[in-house]
């Protein structure tokens, strides 16, 4: 199972956070690991000499990335409203 959350509490770091679960992690006979999502992890591309294998990725990325950013974009519409009234 993969979570994702964040924090307004800037006093707890990253390596608090690790601790304090590892602990109740540990009580549970869990396997679990940490990410920092601030941190990409690096990647490399590799693709066939023939072009169409590039454009199929560059394509599929793009189309993702529309989606997402039109996403966001609403998200961010929709709390200024809720601001407001």
């Amino acid at each position: 199972m993969r979570v994702h959350f964040s924090s307004d509490y800037s006093s707890v770091g990253y390596q608090e956070l690790q601790a304090h679960f590892a602990a109740l992690a540990d009580t549970m006979q869990m396997h679990w690991q940490l990410n920092d999502a601030g941190k990409k992890p690096r990647m490399m591309l590799i693709v066939s000499k023939i072009d169409h294998c590039l454009n199929e990725f560059l394509l599929r990325y793009k189309i993702l990335f529309e989606i997402f950013s039109a996403l966001f974009q609403y998200n961010i519409k929709e709390a200024r409203k809720e601001k407001v009234d």
